[in-house]
């Protein structure tokens, strides 16, 4: 059903729900998910970047990209450290 990796983000998803909000508030996330019909593209649409210039987000794009660089592969590092002279 699910592939490996799915299931990994899955498992790794339910980790940081349940340190973030606890069981209980984890568990009412979920329901209010999944009763609500929530659209994560439409809410980042009007919620995520309202406010802002393009120049903002793109500021803060950078900026996460420097914070959590480290986190990926060796050669896609390489690859970004190259396009963003970073």
């Amino acid at each position: 059903m699910y592939s490996v990796q799915d299931r990994v983000l899955l498992s790794e998803g339910m980790k940081a729900l349940l340190n973030t909000f606890g069981a209980v508030r984890a568990e009412v996330f979920i329901t209010l998910i999944k009763q609500n019909g929530f659209d994560y593209t439409e809410w980042r649409r009007d919620n995520l970047w309202s406010g802002m210039t393009a120049e903002e987000i793109s500021d803060r794009a950078v900026t996460v990209i420097k914070e959590r660089i480290c986190e990926l592969p060796e050669n896609i590092q390489r690859d970004v450290r190259g396009m963003a002279q970073l």
